[in-house]
């Protein structure tokens, strides 16, 4: 039931984006942009489950939630990532949206850096 609002919502901001993209540009990009917060929002409980959940596994499982914490960021960062390059490339701005992406990449990798670092010491002791 939840996917159908979400397809609802999609298919009435485009059409809606695309009705008006010839006379208006400026206002179909905004249709565009508010459609797109507006399923982001519809989406959030959704994901706030599935963090919980992996939360829950995490405890349950013993790793250190300072793993989880860097995943959740890095799964923040991509999303977010991807939601500003497909906007940024609806209004015409590949360079933008290219600047955007090589960002969010060098920003996952310098948080991805802390478990790099302790797998690598894990596999040296295990070596030693």
């Amino acid at each position: 039931m939840e996917m159908m609002r979400i397809v609802a919502a999609a298919l009435t901001g485009v059409f809606l984006a695309a009705a008006i993209k010839k006379q208006a540009p400026a206002i179909s990009l905004c249709v565009g942009l508010i459609t797109s917060v507006l399923l982001l929002f519809m989406v959030l409980d959704a994901g706030a489950k599935v963090v919980e959940a992996i939360r829950a596994l995490t405890q349950k499982s013993g790793l250190a939630t300072g793993y989880a914490a860097v995943i959740f960021r890095v799964v923040a960062v991509s999303y977010l990532a991807r939601f500003a390059i497909d906007f940024c490339e609806d209004a015409g701005e590949k360079a933008i949206a290219g600047k955007v992406d090589l960002g969010a990449k060098l920003l996952i990798a310098a948080m991805a850096l802390p478990i790099l670092m302790a797998v690598l010491d894990m596999v040296e002791r295990m070596l030693s």
